[in-house]
């Protein structure tokens, strides 16, 4: 009796110490992303400054104003969804990247243009595309959008699809920054029907944080502004192409950059920003509930109940 006694608490031990300590995989997502290939990616010509900074999730808690949303903004039937699939970072505030998804993100940078010239820099003069060799320039896109969400496809016997709620520039299809970042996930889940893996947010979703973020999310090609002396404009510039070529140019022309006495334009700078493809890498630390980047320090982790802590690695018997 005491023999089956103690083989039943040693098998007890044993099913309680694989049950609190059993190993996973650490989630690890890698990205695509471009840096400078050779050009400083600060230029300044004849008192005009422009820097870029092309934007990855490896930015992401780095710019709070573009990446950081609510939950009681969202529609009600998508907030259980999102609770279950995000936690807060350490600010109390929830973050995503809103122009990437799986495999697909979109060509999108961070401008900033501070002018010290002496005279008005109009955005109207100035002229910006993306060069790849071998094909035309490319335009970036120069409306924000609507994202006002539109019901498309009530539920069916309660059932809420990913697809129930779309903005209304993604819908209208009007090539703006609200269509774009719409398509781009629309395209990522129409691959993923048939596969295990699919979307585990409504495709509306990233609109609607651009939507919260509206003032920091402006467009810098917009031609309606100008640039005050000794002040400076920051915005973003977005391509309607997905991150793949292996080198590319932004390049921004025609900056009236010197005038006469009478305001007339005696000479215009060029800007040129050659970028090259590269990867990211970054891994989630559930201790933290924050994305950390870089490889993890194993590619296992697991859970020890009585630290109440995750450990990387496999635990020691």
């Amino acid at each position: 009796m005491k023999r089956i006694s103690l083989l039943l608490i040693m098998l007890f031990y044993f099913i309680s110490f694989g049950f609190c300590q059993k190993v996973k995989d650490v989630e690890i997502y890698n990205y695509k992303l471009y840096t400078s290939n050779g050009t400083e990616l600060i230029q300044t010509k004849n008192g005009l400054t422009v820097e870029i900074i092309p934007l990855s999730p490896g930015l992401l808690y780095k710019y709070p104003e573009l990446f950081s949303w609510d939950m009681g903004k969202l529609p009600l039937s998508w907030t259980f969804k999102l609770e279950s699939s995000f936690d807060k970072y350490t600010d109390g505030k929830y973050y995503y990247y809103p122009f990437g998804i799986g495999d697909n993100f979109l060509n999108v940078y961070k401008i900033k243009i501070t002018n010290s010239t002496g005279h008005i820099i109009r955005m109207a003069d100035a002229r910006m595309f993306m060069r790849i060799e071998g094909e035309d320039p490319i335009k970036p896109v120069i409306r924000f959008g609507d994202p006002t969400l539109v019901d498309i496809n009530p539920p069916s016997n309660g059932i809420i699809s990913n697809t129930n709620y779309q903005p209304k520039s993604a819908i209208e299809k009007d090539n703006s920054l609200i269509h774009w970042v719409t398509w781009m996930c629309s395209e990522w889940d129409n691959s993923k029907k048939k596969a295990i893996i699919h979307v585990n947010f409504p495709i509306g979703f990233p609109s609607q944080i651009l939507a919260q973020n509206r003032k920091a999310c402006k467009l810098i090609n917009d031609v309606d502004v100008e640039i005050l002396p000794d002040d400076s404009y920051s915005g973003i510039l977005l391509f309607p192409r997905l991150i793949s070529d292996n080198e590319l140019s932004i390049k921004m022309y025609d900056f009236s950059t010197k005038t006469d006495a009478a305001g007339n334009v005696t000479e215009k700078s060029n800007f040129d920003f050659k970028l090259k493809l590269t990867e990211g890498t970054e891994y989630f630390d559930k201790n933290i509930k924050a994305w950390i980047q870089g490889e993890p320090p194993q590619k296992v982790e697991y859970y020890d109940k009585k630290q109440k802590k995750w450990f990387f690695g496999v635990p020691q018997k």
